[in-house]
Formats: structure tokens, sequence, C-alpha cells
């Protein structure tokens, strides 16, 4: 009986441990796959990582040389005169300068120019969203090792550039607020290198793209790399700019060109300015008289001075009446000589023919007929207006129209007016001035693209003179008075009277 229980119990013994065996056996094969698979989980993600990080170092080298390329373009068309220095960026601090220049042709600014057109400057974010727009277009998905890769500027809607564009434009803003404040975490947008009041050795730049300080939702809606897993479905997005300052490097030697575009504005442009504001043609001095100089020569409109209809005078221009189309004085002839040089006959009730006679002398006078020039200069291999150049179309005046007479036709004498049909005569004045220096790079190390079109920066200095009308008008007398004969026609003589 003993020897029975004895080996009943030594069977169940054996059937426990086979049993504890078998879950021994089945918890070791579970644990060796689920080792398996997380080594192959922690393979594949590795792999995946290592490809979006190829990808993304593949993008950010494309975005770096596209930033270059792009300014390279802009800054080098020869329809882009580049930068509008006004007198109060140019008189300021050069780091005032600086800012002037990242707000006014990269970050928003307002700019206005002598002839009163204004723009808004959003290039740079605006290029910048085009440019890696390319870059996915030419990506697109492609495959390897298993892996599918493609890069996305917006999920929700591939083809809209507009958040990205804001994202970019709202960077280059807080770059641009930081030079203000010392103390600001964002980096300032542009940083000349060797450049500072006194001189400006070196003239290239870094641009700062400063993303540290954005939130975690701004970052994850930056364009992606997206690498997906043919085998398992797995997916992982990585950003494919980096959270931090990106610091880029421009080669290009615009800020040589604005500095020594400075120091010229300063000694000579402005200067030029001062000297012609008081520049006019037509009726603009305190006598009803028209000038035959822009400097300010005028002479009396009468029968002696301007003897038109054989000796009978001229009427004031802009008189009005049925006299007034055949006996206004239509033609003035500036004097010759230096004061008024190869510019001819003007129209004095013409508005448009006086601002083109005037930005012509503007021209001239900018140009060695007069006091101001410009010498061709070099500065370590940039060359300023280097061979042969037509200044005049780099020196251009603004002119604005400001009615100053009130004129009053009058029969017989200066009282006996009808006190209708009063014209308003003008005097055209100089109301700004705009001079555009070009600058030729010779060194290749400054250059991009070694072959570009063209070599060229143009850097456009404006100087802007506000012109306002009286608050109340002088006045002038057309008068026609009777000739010796009363009544026959033709007979009568004209004069402009004070």
């Amino acid at each position: 009986m003993n020897s029975k229980g004895f080996t009943l119990f030594t069977a169940l013994v054996s059937f426990v441990l086979i049993a504890l065996a078998f879950v021994l056996i089945q918890s070791m094969i579970e644990s060796e796959r689920n080792s398996t698979d997380t080594i192959e989980t922690i393979n594949e993600q590795t792999e995946m990582q290592n490809i979006a990080d190829l990808a993304r170092a593949d993008a950010l080298q494309l975005f770096n040389i596209g930033v270059r390329n792009q300014f390279e373009i802009w800054a080098t068309n020869q329809e882009n005169e580049f930068y509008y220095m006004d007198q109060s960026s140019a008189m300021g601090s050069w780091d005032g300068l600086v800012k002037d220049f990242a707000a006014a042709e990269l970050g928003g600014k307002e700019i206005t120019d002598a002839s009163g057109t204004s723009k808004s400057t959003e290039q740079f974010a605006t290029a910048m969203a085009h440019y890696m727009s390319g870059i996915v277009q030419r990506s697109g998905t492609y495959s390897f090792k298993g892996y599918s890769v493609k890069l996305v500027i917006n999920e929700e809607n591939p083809s809209d550039l507009s958040k990205f564009q804001r994202f970019l434009q709202g960077r280059v803003v807080a770059g641009v607020g930081a030079y203000d404040d010392p103390s600001s975490a964002t980096k300032p947008l542009l940083e000349p290198i060797n450049c500072d009041e006194t001189s400006c050795n070196t003239g290239t730049f870094y641009i700062n793209l400063d993303l540290t300080n954005i939130t975690n939702a701004e970052y994850n809606n930056l364009p992606q790399i997206v690498v997906t897993s043919h085998a398992t479905g797995r997916v992982i997005k990585q950003p494919i700019l980096p959270r931090g300052n990106i610091r880029l490097y421009i080669p290009l030697r615009l800020f040589k060109a604005i500095w020594h575009t400075r120091e010229i504005a300063r000694t000579q442009i402005f200067s030029f300015g001062t000297s012609i504001k008081s520049l006019g043609l037509g009726m603009c001095d305190t006598d009803c008289s028209v000038r035959v100089s822009p400097n300010g020569a005028s002479k009396a409109i009468n029968k002696s001075n301007f003897p038109g209809n054989n000796g009978k005078g001229w009427l004031c221009p802009n008189s009005q009446g049925s006299d007034a189309y055949s006996n206004s004085l239509d033609n003035v002839i500036c004097a010759p000589g230096t004061d008024c040089p190869d510019l001819g006959y003007y129209d004095p009730s013409n508005e448009n023919d006086m601002g083109n006679v005037l930005k012509r002398y503007i021209a001239l006078a900018g140009t060695g007929g007069g006091s101001f020039t410009i010498s061709p200069q070099e500065f370590d291999g940039l060359k300023l207006w280097a061979g042969t150049v037509d200044a005049s179309q780099l020196i251009k005046g603004e002119t604005s129209a400001i009615p100053l007479k009130k004129i009053k036709t009058c029969y017989n004498d200066s009282t006996n007016c009808p006190g209708t049909g009063f014209g308003t005569a003008y005097c055209t004045m100089v109301s700004g001035l705009s001079v555009t220096l070009e600058f030729l790079e010779t060194r290749q190390e400054y250059k991009v693209n070694d072959s570009r079109a063209y070599d060229v920066y143009k850097i456009r200095v404006t100087d802007s003179y506000k012109k306002t009308s009286p608050a109340s008008l002088d006045e002038c007398n057309s008068v026609i008075k009777s000739g010796s004969i009363i009544g026959t026609p033709g007979d009568d003589e004209y004069s402009c009277e004070g």
C-alpha cells in the first residue's frame, strides 16, 4: 500500500515538472520572439532614422545652396535696384543702416521712392518657400532599401505654401526686431563680416534664420521628411529644418557696396540734393514772371521781353477765355549757357513739359554739365561704375507741379475783370533725387555661381523734398487791351501784370 502511494506521488511530481518545463520552454520561445521583434524594430527604426537624417541633410544642403543662389540672382538682376537708401538711413548709424536694409529688402517694410511709388518687401520668405517647394517637387517620392522617402511642405494641402511662407516671414521679422533689443534670444537677421562704422574690409554676411524659440506646434508644422517601411508600414516624420539658429553664409560683398554707397551719399549726393531743392520752371516767383532758368532767373511777361503777335505781347500761362488759345504764352526759351544747357524751349502752361525739361537739367548737372560728378572708383576688386556708364540714366530727378498763381482775364486794364474763368499757373519744382550706383564684382571668391550672367550690384540712393501749395494763391492779370483802332480784329495788345 505504501509502495503504491509513493509511485503515484512520483508520477504526479513528474507531470508537474513536465508541465513546468513546457511553460518554461514556451516562455523562452516567446521571449526570444519578442526579443527578436524588438531588435528588428530597433534596427528598422534606426535604419529609417538614418535614411531620414540623410534625406534631411540633402534637403538642408539644397536649402543652403538655394538661399545663396536666390540672393545672387536677386542682387544681380539688372532690373532690380537692390536697395533704396534714403537720407534717414544713410545719415544714421551703421547698425541702423544694416537693420533698415534687412527690413527693407527682407522684412516687409513699405518702401516709397522719390516718385511716390511704394512696395512691400517680403522677398526672402516668398523666395525660400518657393525654393523649398521646388526641392520637394524635384525629389518627389522615391524608394531606398525597402523604404519610401518623400518631402512634404504641408500635410493638409501639399500645394499650399502660405503656411510655411508666413512662418518664415515671422522669423524674418523677429530677426529684424532683434537689432533693437540686445538682450533678445533671437539672433539679428543679418550679420555683415568685418564691417563697422569706420570701415568695411570684407562685406560678405550671414543670414540668421533663428528657430530656437518657436513652439512645438510651429516646429511640427514645418516641411517634413516622411519615411515609410514597405515591410511593416511603420512611418517616421522629421522636420527638415533643425530646431536652432540656422546660420547661412552668403559670399556676396553687398555690404561692402552698401558701405561705400553710404559714404558717397553722405559726402556728395545729399549735398547735391540740397543745391537743387529750389530749382523750378514756370511761374515760381513772387512777381508775375516766368522763369527762363531753373536756377531762378525770370522775366516779366510783357511786350518787350516776350514780343509775340508782331510785338503785341502774350497773356499769362493758363489764361482762360476765347483769346487764351492763341495768345497765352506757350513757349519760353531757357537762358543759354551753363544756367540752362541744351534745354531749348519749354511750355510754361504744361506741367509735364516743365517736369521733363527740369529732369533733363538735373541729369546734365549731375554728369559733368554742372556741379555734381561721381568718379569711377575701385574697392579691392569691387568697381564703382566700371567701363562706360551712361550716368544720365543713373542720376534722376523727380518733380511736382505746385499751383502758385491765380490767373484772371481782364479787359482794357487790370481792374476790368469778369470774375469768372480763373486759370491757375504752376511752378514745377524738384521733389526728389535718385542716384543709382553700380558696383562690378571682379573677384571669383565672392560669387556663388562663377558663370553668373551679371556681376553688377545696383544700389539706389534717394532724397525727397516735400512741396506744398500756399494757402492762398497770388493773383496775376492777363490783360487784353484794345489797340488804336477799336474793334479791328487782331489789333488787341496782350500782357501779364501783377
